[in-house]
């Protein structure tokens, strides 16, 4: 089965931030995980009020933010980023299919408080690699190997020599 036909190459696909991830290169169904040459683009909408501590909206822990709705293809979805308790200040960003290669991010905040407010709209994007491939030893062979675990070297040196790297502090 072909997975771009399941699900779109854009989407919610984030494993840190909510916001919107397209899916660049092949992506292999096999044992339900992707392939090695598969990297996502992760595009991040955090809204904030200036000089708070409004957490990024992580998708691991809950930081504020909530969805809202999702049409069945993700050609549309929204979340509600609550800035201010009990939707006083709170921001509504959504993402729009505008066509295969293009989405629409909007956000519009909202203040339901008497008093001003001065709000931030921080955009961060990144590009997410996949994980490194995994090597292992075939023992059927007559050469012997030895393991030694990344913490128990014996001894640590930088390939170039630094200036101060024999030097010790007064």
């Amino acid at each position: 089965m072909d997975n771009k036909t399941t699900l779109p190459v854009w989407g919610p696909y984030s494993k840190k931030y909510m916001g919107i991830s397209r899916i660049i290169g092949d992506i292999d169904n096999e044992n339900c995980k992707t392939s090695a040459n598969a990297v996502r683009f992760d595009f991040t909408v955090h809204p904030t009020i200036w000089n708070s501590s409004t957490p990024v909206p992580n998708v691991t822990v809950p930081s504020a933010y909530h969805l809202w709705k999702c049409s069945t293809d993700y050609s549309f979805y929204s979340y509600r980023y609550e800035l201010m308790w009990k939707d006083m200040v709170y921001a509504d960003v959504s993402f729009s299919k505008i066509n295969d290669e293009a989405y629409l991010a909007r956000v519009e905040f909202v203040n339901n408080t008497d008093l001003s407010q001065n709000t931030v709209l921080n955009l961060f994007s990144s590009l997410e690699f996949p994980d490194s491939k995994e090597y292992y030893i075939n023992p059927s062979n007559d050469k012997k190997y030895n393991l030694i675990k990344a913490n128990e070297y014996k001894e640590y040196s930088y390939n170039t020599v630094r200036p101060w790297e024999n030097e010790t502090p007064d």
